[in-house]
C-alpha cells in the first residue's frame, strides 16, 4: 500500500540555538525515527511504501500526482494548523482515507470536531483508557481514536532500515560496566512538570535512603525556589544513565509534560523496577494492557510514596517479578511491524 505522509513541517527552523539543535539536526540528517513520533512513523516506514511531504509544499504540485496515486495519506498534527487548510486538503483527497497522527504528550490534547470530520482514523498517543472523557468530541469521532506510543530513546532506527529491522534487544547494555555504590532510589529527567520536583524533594527529604536526584532544566526553565540544593541538575551520558537505572532497587518514573514519558518506556525496555505516579492508569498502550502491581507499581501521595518505596527496597522478589514482566510487556507493546499491521487493518476496515 502506498501512503503520502504530510510531515511535521520544516520545524527545525523553529528550534533557538541552545546546545540541543545540533544534536537534533544530526539526527534528522541521518533520518533517525524518534522523540513523540518517531514509534509510529517506524511502523509505518516498516509496512507501506511512503511518500514524505510537508503540507506548503502541497500547493506547488500537479493534481494529478495527488489524486488517485495513494491508498491513505497521513497527517502529522503538528504539519496543519487551522481549519481552513484540513478542509483544503480534505478536498484535495476527497476519496481517500485519512488518518490523522496526534503525537501531543498532552493526553487530553485533540483538535476539534470541525477538524476531526475531515478525517476517517485518529491515532493518538497514549489516550485516555476511558475515550469518553473526551467530552468535547462528538461520539463519531471518540470512535476513531485508536492508541499509539513514543519512541524509546534507547532504541535508534533510521526510515531506510525500518522494513528490516527485525530485533529490539536490551542485551547491547548488558556489557555496561556496574560499579558501586548501589542506589536504593533514583530519578534522572528533565524540568517538565512541578510533581518532578515535589517528590524528588519528599524522597531527598529522607536521609536514610541512598538516593540519586537529577532533574535538569528544559528551556531554561527556572528551578521552583523549594527545591533542595541537594538534587542535581545534571543530564548524565547514556552509559551512566544505564548504569544508574542497573543499579538502582526503585526507579522513580513521574509525569512530565504527559502522563507517560520516554522514562517509562526506558525502564520496561531494561527490565528495572518502576515506581511511577498513578496517572499511567490512566491511559491507553496499543497492543497490550499494562496493569498495575504486575507490570509497575504506583503511589497516590507522598505518605504512599514513602511506603512503597520501604517496601519494594525490602522486598526484591516482588522488584524482580515486576520488573520482568514489564519487560515482557514492553516487548509486546514496542512492536512496530505490529503496529504497523495494526494501521493497515484499520485502513482495510474503512
Amino acid at each position: 500500500m502506498k501512503v503520502l505522509y504530510i510531515k511535521r513541517d520544516d520545524w527545525i527552523r523553529g528550534i533557538k540555538k541552545n546546545k540541543y539543535s545540533k544534536i537534533l539536526k544530526s539526527y534528522l540528517k541521518r533520518n533517525v525515527l524518534m522523540g513523540q513520533g518517531g514509534f509510529f512513523e517506524a511502523a509505518v516506514y516498516s509496512t507501506f511504501e511512503v511518500t514524505e511531504i510537508s503540507y506548503h509544499k502541497i500547493k506547488y504540485l500537479p493534481l494529478k500526482f495527488l489524486k488517485g496515486q495513494f491508498d491513505f495519506i497521513i497527517v502529522n498534527e503538528k504539519s496543519i494548523i487551522d481549519l481552513h487548510e484540513t478542509k483544503a486538503l480534505s478536498q484535495i483527497f476527497s476519496e481517500t482515507p485519512k488518518i490523522y497522527f496526534a503525537s501531543s504528550a498532552r493526553i487530553q490534547l485533540l483538535p476539534s470536531n470541525d477538524i476531526l470530520d475531515n478525517y476517517d482514523i485518529v491515532f493518538k498517543r497514549e489516550p485516555y483508557k476511558d475515550l469518553e472523557r473526551y467530552i468535547n468530541l462528538s461520539y463519531d469521532n471518540i470512535k476513531k481514536i485508536k492508541p499509539t506510543i513514543l519512541a524509546c530513546p534507547l532504541i535508534k532506527i533510521k526510515k531506510n532500515q525500518a522494513k528490516n529491522y527485525t530485533i529490539i534487544d536490551s542485551k547491547k547494555f548488558d556489557n555496561y560496566e556496574i560499579n558501586p555504590p548501589n542506589y536504593e532510589v533514583s530519578f534522572v529527567g528533565s524540568g517538565t512538570s512541578e510533581l518532578r520536583y515535589h517528590v524528588c524533594n519528599k524522597v531527598n527529604s529522607i536521609k536514610s535512603w541512598d538516593t540519586f536526584l537529577s532533574i535538569y532544566e528544559r528551556h531554561k526553565r527556572s528551578v521552583p525556589k523549594f527545591v533542595s540544593s541537594d538534587i542535581k541538575s545534571v543530564k548524565l551520558s547514556l552509559d551512566e544513565y544505564v548504569n544508574l537505572i542497573r543499579k538502582t532497587s526503585v526507579n522513580l518514573a513521574l509525569e512530565g509534560i504527559g502522563q507517560f514519558t520516554h522514562r517509562h518506556l526506558e525502564l520496561w525496555y531494561l527490565g528495572a523496577f518502576m515506581l511511577s505516579n498513578s496517572s499511567i492508569n490512566e491511559i491507553q498502550l496499543p497492543h497490550s494492557n499494562h496493569i498495575e502491581n504486575i507490570h509497575y507499581a504506583v503511589f497516590q501521595d507522598f505518605e504512599d510514596l514513602i511506603e512503597k518505596i520501604n517496601y519494594y527496597i525490602d522486598n526484591e522478589n516482588d522488584r524482580e517479578r515486576i520488573a520482568a514482566n514489564g519487560k515482557k510487556l514492553f516487548e509486546q507493546i514496542y512492536d512496530f511491524k505490529k503496529h504497523g499491521k495494526f494501521i493497515k487493518e484499520c485502513i482495510k476496515a474503512l
